[in-house]
């Protein structure tokens, strides 16, 4: 007994000990940006930060414990989340050695303590029957993971060491990617994107080209995860794509050789139409280090010197971020707008308003587009614009992943991503699994695309209000070219 309250000691000292995010500067993202819809581009994780990751261990799995008993949003009791990550452990267990894992009885009343040693005598004995085909660690970490899932919440989840590396580098902008540049239509296998002076882009690969090929194997009918974990690679390896493209009666091939990728969170442009209107037209992707507030407000000044009629600010595909950065940019958008609303675990709600000093007197009509893909702090933008009156929305109605979540680093080198705030919209509007409705609801068809015609930006800049004509797609542009930040 005094041995097992020493390691209970040394495990609390250990939370003690780790360092804790600064409050409200991180908003989980929906979707890493190394995530396959990135087709042929995978985030190079920094190899100094990897040469020796540490093993978890019986103590950081209570470390997780007591993370997600002290911070998550709506205290979890200890019976239940145990129980809920007992039952997943058992699942995962019986997949590599079927037999009943059942989980633990413990009393629903049961304290903190009473339920963890419940837990760990449990987890010991499933290590102990599984240590032929399984290392502890593996079960450990399988536990971890077990534990963030059981809150069923977006933004709650386990990194491992190297995911845990892969984010840190991600949020200070220090990510490289390795690929073709492109990205695929979810779920097709049709180009949505292509990145400037990307091995795609250099090798004549097209917005709108339907990818049924990879290195001779068919990805016809598969989905464009599955195409894609065919096409990422190392920089420097060939891949040979095979494309069908409007207009041409026989397939065509590429040979691509996979490079480092430079993807821009931040482009603009001023799209001039054939009857002289002038479109600004912003993207942001998502908002995970501060540099990208100074970039668009860089786009903003050129924008605004160009004497613009209407501006598109594009948040398809924006991911979120760190709230503290997506708050700037709002800022630069809004006035005195209340922006979203926090409730903690107290339950008190505390309203989020715009910062005074960086406004952009813009006088012109805006509209916001979105996608499935815009999530966590790209709703929350979005949302506000809508509710605030400053711009409408245009496209299809978002993700749905919004909450504010930390950080929690762990002592095996990972870290605990959780959900500390609850978020409303700013007028009190639940935006989590339910997502921002568009006051235009435009899809983006696969047809649409292999015709050349992106029938959300067109879409947008009629409800301007100030004319319309084709408006192209971004890729091959037909149009002013993009300007990106340095």
């Amino acid at each position: 007994m005094r041995l097992r309250a020493w390691l209970l000691a040394c495990a609390t000292l250990l939370i003690l000990l780790v360092p804790i995010a600064v409050a409200g500067t991180a908003m989980a993202t929906n979707e890493h940006p190394s995530g396959a819809f990135v087709a042929g581009v995978r985030a190079a994780a920094p190899t100094e930060s990897l040469a020796a990751e540490p093993r978890a261990s019986a103590g950081t799995v209570r470390q997780a414990y007591d993370l997600l008993l002290d911070n998550f949003v709506s205290p979890p009791e200890p019976a239940a989340l145990v129980t809920l990550a007992a039952t997943e452990v058992g699942r995962r267990a019986a997949d590599r050695k079927p037999g009943e894992w059942s989980a633990p009885s413990i009393a629903s009343d049961a304290t903190r303590e009473d339920a963890w040693l419940a837990f760990e005598l449990w987890l010991d004995r499933v290590a102990l029957l599984m240590g032929p085909i399984m290392e502890r660690s593996a079960l450990d970490e399988i536990a971890m993971r077990a534990l963030a899932g059981a809150m069923a919440e977006h933004h709650t989840r386990y990194l491992d060491p190297r995911q845990n590396a892969e984010y840190e580098a991600w949020r200070r902008g220090e990510v490289r990617y390795e690929g073709i540049g492109a990205r695929l239509r979810r779920p097709s296998t049709v180009v949505l994107e292509v990145f400037d002076g990307s091995p795609a882009a250099r090798a004549g690969i097209r917005t709108g080209d339907r990818i049924i090929s990879v290195d001779g194997e068919s990805v016809v009918g598969v989905s464009s995860d599955i195409a894609t974990s065919k096409i990422r690679g190392p920089s420097g390896t060939p891949v040979e794509l095979a494309v069908e493209r409007r207009g041409e009666a026989t397939p065509l091939h590429f040979n691509v050789e996979r490079g480092e990728i430079q993807l821009p969170f931040v482009r603009w442009s001023v799209l001039t139409r054939e009857n002289g209107v002038k479109v600004g037209y912003l993207q942001i992707r998502g908002f995970p280090e501060p540099s990208v507030d100074e970039r668009v407000g860089q786009a903003l000044a050129e924008i605004g010197r160009q004497k613009i009629d209407g501006m598109v600010l594009d948040l398809r595909g924006n991911s979120g971020g760190r709230i503290d950065v997506g708050m700037r940019v709002a800022s630069r958008l809004m006035k005195d707008t209340v922006v979203f609303n926090q409730v903690d675990r107290s339950g008190r709600p505390r309203p989020v308003r715009t910062q005074a000093g960086a406004y952009w007197e813009r006088g012109v009509p805006m509209v916001a587009l979105v996608d499935a893909g815009t999530a966590s702090m790209g709703e929350i933008l979005s949302s506000a614009l809508q509710e605030s009156g400053v711009a409408r929305v245009v496209g299809m109605t978002t993700s749905g992943s919004v909450a504010g979540a930390r950080m929690f680093p762990l002592g095996n080198g990972g870290a605990l991503q959780i959900t500390v705030l609850s978020i409303t919209s700013g007028k009190g509007a639940v935006l989590n699994d339910v997502g921002v409705t568009p006051d235009s609801s435009v899809d983006l068809s696969d047809d649409d695309l292999l015709s050349g015609l992106d029938a959300q930006l067109e879409a947008s800049i009629r409800l301007l209000g100030i004319g319309s004509r084709r408006a192209g797609l971004l890729e091959p542009l037909p149009l002013a070219p993009y300007r990106e930040a340095a």
